[in-house]
């Protein structure tokens, strides 16, 4: 943990905790006319997240995220930062907009914090990375795209064969995963060992391990414990920390080979989509993602999570940025939304999807879709 202070009165206030992004630092700036204040830009890694049940609303899912920065003092290129208050957001019904949720919040944070520190208040002192690191530098992991390559972001990957644990295979049986998805994005499988502390994450369970290649380079690592395995707490997702995954778009290359893709929000939504389908690891693509989406080719198709979120509004999102290709004129056939009956596409089957895409697409796309992408899905 980035944040032990913090993750220990966490597990005192709330008994369950999940971890998002273990290991992962934020990359912060400085605020403009200012010396030691400090922010997080929306297009940049936000880091180690801790995930509560939100006492506001009653939720049983923990979909209250507390940053790892919460309560914390940030060094950036040496130097010591202002300590940051709360960072948190509730991402089912947004509670904290309320001033008196938020305090309650603080209140309660403060109070485990010091009974889990024998009447004291300690401040994390931690080094977030700096702008010029490109966040792989500090670990000696490979861009080559083979089992040793992946191997040295996660020594114990291993791809997933007829040795796979059978709780692995059935979790990928379960998520709707084929033999063909295993093989077309290399999954592969096998504990996961922080590569900060050199200690293994949720007591050396298995999880479900993506390279995540672009431009024919691995680029980063992202991994899933399946659900059974995390009913007492633990870490759900992981990404390495090396991985800047707001400066990549996950399976481009596959897309641009065939011209068109389809933009979602994570790893299993790709699957269900298949071969053009594409992520940005969230609802809001970066500046640098926008930039990389504009290079597939003759047209792109955008299914946004359409569940509703208090904090932001993914089909608007969607719309918005939508409208700027297209007055751009970026995509010969265009960039479309398309509105899915289920939260998301890793909630439909892929024959499902794609009989919505061509529903809802224009002629001229339609026609596109029909004679050269649906047979490459």
């Amino acid at each position: 943990m980035l944040n032990d202070h913090l993750y220990n009165a966490l597990k005192r206030a709330f008994k369950k905790v999940g971890v998002t992004n273990e290991g992962a630092q934020a990359r912060i700036e400085y605020i403009p006319g200012t010396v030691s204040d400090w922010r997080i830009p929306e297009e940049e890694e936000h880091g180690e997240q801790y995930s509560v049940n939100c006492p506001f609303c009653k939720d049983r899912k923990q979909h209250l995220y507390i940053s790892y920065l919460s309560y914390a003092q940030p060094m950036k290129n040496g130097t010591l930062l202002r300590v940051g208050g709360l960072r948190a957001q509730c991402f089912r019904n947004g509670c904290l907009k309320y001033t008196e949720n938020r305090d309650y919040l603080e209140g309660l944070i403060g109070q485990a914090m010091l009974a889990t520190n024998n009447g004291t208040m300690p401040v994390n002192v931690i080094e977030c990375d700096t702008d010029a690191d490109d966040g792989t530098a500090k670990f000696q992991t490979s861009p080559e795209v083979t089992l040793e390559g992946i191997q040295s972001w996660v020594p114990d990957f291993q791809y997933c064969d007829e040795n796979t644990n059978p709780d692995i295979i059935d979790y990928l049986i379960e998520r709707g995963v084929t033999q063909e998805d295993i093989d077309w994005l290399k999954v592969g499988w096998g504990p996961i060992r922080s590569p900060r502390t050199y200690t293994y994450l949720n007591d050396h369970l298995p999880w479900v391990i993506f390279p995540i290649i672009m431009n024919g380079k691995l680029r980063g690592v992202q991994a899933r414990c399946p659900s059974k395995f995390l009913e007492s707490g633990g870490i759900k997702y992981w990404f390495h920390p090396g991985f800047r995954k707001r400066t990549v778009v996950m399976n481009i290359d596959q897309a641009r080979s065939i011209g068109v893709g389809v933009l979602c929000e994570g790893i299993f939504d790709v699957l269900k989509i298949g071969k053009p389908g594409v992520c940005v690891f969230g609802h809001t693509p970066s500046s640098m993602q926008s930039t990389l989406l504009t290079t597939i080719g003759q047209g792109l198709i955008w299914c946004p999570d359409t569940e509703v979120n208090k904090q932001a509004d993914p089909v608007a999102v969607a719309r918005k940025q939508i409208k700027m290709w297209n007055d751009a004129n970026v995509f010969p056939k265009g960039a479309h939304l398309v509105i899915l009956p289920a939260k998301d596409p890793g909630d439909m089957e892929r024959m499902d999807i794609w009989a919505e895409i061509v529903k809802q697409v224009p002629a001229e796309m339609q026609d596109h879709l029909l004679k050269h992408v649906i047979t490459k899905v």
